[in-house]
């Protein structure tokens, strides 16, 4: 199957230091908001990700639930 007709450019700018916030949770809080502007489906959904002591890596979806200067708070049923 060829898959060159699914490729696309993304044209919507860098990431540049210049432009970001000092603080990292107003600088996602921007880019959250953003996103919701945009309609982006399940904005608050993330991967999470870790690694064992088997050094092998693990990721599961999780959904961001709140956040403010202290950190995230995000629910899953990983069980």
């Amino acid at each position: 199957m060829d898959l060159e007709s699914f490729r696309r450019d993304f044209i919507k700018g860098g990431l540049r230091r210049k432009d970001l916030h000092g603080d990292p949770i107003r600088q996602f809080e921007s880019w959250f908001n953003q996103a919701v502007e945009a309609k982006i489906s399940d904005p608050n959904a993330m991967t999470l990700a870790t690694v064992g002591q088997d050094r092998q890596p693990s990721q599961r979806m999780v959904l961001l639930k709140s956040f403010d200067q202290k950190g995230f708070v995000f629910f899953t049923n990983y069980g």
